[in-house]
């Protein structure tokens, strides 16, 4: 019986290592770990404006059509309430949500204390934009010491921008020298004006 069983394996037996290597029992293939995504995106800016409106819906048409800016994500309660929002300015990004209970709020009577600044290639061509669409000056549009043609608005939801397109390279001895300028002429009606009115009191 020996015998025989050896024959049997004998021409049974697969030719080649390859061939014994068929017989092992087949594992699964071991499944890899999934990276780590990158715990900063690499497709957005690492320090975003993220403003707080009444009315999203209404803030994201608003921003694409004054400020030429694309949107690339939005979503929403059932009610209609803008949960998160993404546009995107060239390489610069800001987001907005609608106010939540809890969440930052804000109102067209409250004071700004942030400013979003925003370059453009032609400051007075979106400056007439954006006071068509709603926006209100609060610093005009002009030349400013610095370099740039610069100005303020707030827009229909109290939040505050700044625009401006460069005009001149100027080195920080240089614009350091013509804001003292700027200053000191602005400091010289305010001196002249309280000079007159010591003398009229006197």
């Amino acid at each position: 019986l020996l015998r025989i069983g050896v024959a049997l394996l004998m021409l049974c037996k697969p030719r080649g290592a390859a061939a014994w290597r068929s017989l092992r029992p087949r594992l699964p293939a071991p499944t890899r770990a999934l990276a780590a995504p990158a715990r900063i995106p690499d497709d957005l800016p690492q320090v975003i404006p993220y403003l707080s409106v009444r009315g999203g819906r209404a803030a994201l048409e608003l921003y694409g059509k004054a400020l030429g800016a694309t949107l690339e994500t939005e979503s929403y309660t059932d009610d209609g309430k803008l949960i998160h929002g993404r546009l995107r300015f060239g390489n610069a990004v800001i987001m907005v949500s609608d106010d939540f209970e809890g969440g930052p709020a804000h109102t067209t009577e409250a004071s700004p204390a942030v400013t979003v600044h925003l370059w453009t290639e032609d400051a007075d061509a979106l400056w007439a934009r954006m006071l068509d669409a709603g926006f209100e000056a609060v610093f005009p549009l002009s030349d400013a010491f610095w370099g740039d043609r610069y100005g303020q608005l707030k827009d229909p939801f109290g939040h505050s921008w700044s625009i401006a397109h460069r005009m001149e390279d100027l080195s920080d001895g240089e614009i350091e020298a013509r804001g003292k300028a700027f200053f000191a002429g602005m400091a010289a009606p305010e001196a002249d004006a309280s000079k007159e009115t010591s003398s009229s009191s006197s």
